[in-house]
């Protein structure tokens, strides 16, 4: 009787580990699942990354084209200008120099217009730097208190007090070498704002150039105007008559042909300034959007991970790991100290990729503990 007993409860603890085990598989493949959905969007958003940052190098080096394109046909005009002073009288000197005023007005115009998108451009850059310091500084102060709690609770449950001893030492030690490491990251973020601080002191010099040049235009200006004074009272006009067509027909072309075809320049030039904005702006929220799901997924992954068994948690520590390596290829690191002033936005977009970095390795020390949870 008492053998039956005993054969039928093995029975049924024997169904119930069958029945964990069923349950187990069954949550690792909707995990797997997850992964699988979670690296074809990573490849779609990736791609999009790539097309933006390509479009961003193309109008960028457009527009630095442009601006070579309007000072050369600034000088041009100039240079038609002073060789139709000796033809002129007083209402063609009147409308050339009404010409160049208003040259003078939209250049001015551009370049304040430049300046203040450089600034707001720098602005939000600053802004999203110390967010994501933020960010990784209350990240990292809350797997610090988890990781203390874990301690806690698992050091009573070893029965020998020498172990315990050694484990505190060890935890210790861990402690210390986590510390130093958090002082090497801060050390890179200090070093990273002083950079930043440097470039938005070249985009100030920059700025303060701009001003001189427009201060070298009104001087030329005066001068021509100075010299059409002059030369009113000192040329000769014979045959008034018979010039006065010509002078009407050159004001009529300089007054309204080149205007306009300057006009058209500006406008094609400040809606490449409005899609480069926009461009920044896609980049900037396909980054947080991917930043969001990528962190979903660790955070998912822990939560499983406080409630697995040994042979679970291992494997849910190998998804860990391809979800570190996603992270690495969307936010690569890219060093290049020797790029060029066109490029310095998106080098401020590169900064943002490391610091996120910063994050994943922040992750891999979580999971190392999680993994190994007495040292």
């Amino acid at each position: 009787m008492q053998s039956h007993n005993k054969q039928s409860k093995h029975i049924k603890d024997s169904k119930g580990i069958n029945k964990q085990h069923t349950d187990i598989n069954t949550e690792q493949d909707e995990f797997i699942k997850q992964i699988n959905d979670l690296e074809v969007e990573l490849r779609k958003e990736q791609s999009k990354c790539k097309d933006i940052q390509e479009n961003l190098r193309i109008s960028q080096v457009h527009m630095v084209k442009k601006e070579q394109y309007f000072k050369k046909t600034l000088n041009e005009l100039e240079e038609k200008l002073r060789g139709r002073v000796w033809n002129t009288e007083t209402g063609l000197s009147v409308q050339t120099s009404k010409n160049m005023e208003k040259i003078q007005d939209i250049h001015s115009e551009i370049m304040e217009r430049l300046e203040v998108v450089q600034h707001k451009t720098l602005q939000i850059l600053v802004d999203q730097e110390k967010e994501i310091i933020k960010e990784y500084r209350e990240t990292f102060l809350n797997v610090e208190a988890d990781v203390g709690n874990m301690r806690t609770h698992s050091l009573p449950k070893i029965k020998s007090p020498e172990l315990k001893e050694q484990n505190l030492w060890k935890s210790m030690t861990q402690y210390s070498q986590n510390i130093k490491k958090a002082e090497k990251l801060n050390e890179r973020l200090t070093e990273k704002n002083m950079n930043l601080k440097l470039d938005v002191a070249e985009q100030i010099k920059l700025n303060e150039t701009m001003k001189k040049d427009i201060d070298n235009l009104k001087l030329k200006n005066w001068q021509l105007r100075s010299s059409l004074i002059n030369t009113k009272t000192q040329v000769s006009m014979p045959n008034i008559s018979a010039k006065k067509s010509y002078f009407s027909q050159t004001a009529r072309i300089l007054g309204n042909s080149d205007l306009e075809k300057l006009k058209q320049e500006i406008l094609e030039y400040r809606k490449l300034v409005k899609q480069q904005k926009n461009a920044i702006f896609d980049l900037q929220e396909a980054q947080i959007e991917l930043k969001f799901l990528l962190k979903q997924a660790m955070q998912d992954i822990n939560n499983k991970l406080k409630s697995g068994n040994e042979k679970e948690i291992e494997k849910l520590i190998e998804k860990t790991k391809v979800v570190g390596r996603m992270y690495d290829i969307a936010f690569p690191v890219k060093n290049n100290k020797n790029r060029q002033t066109i490029n310095s936005r998106s080098n401020k977009f590169d900064e943002i990729e490391s610091t996120l970095e910063v994050m994943q390795n922040l992750y891999e020390k979580y999971e190392k503990h999680l993994k190994n949870p007495n040292e």
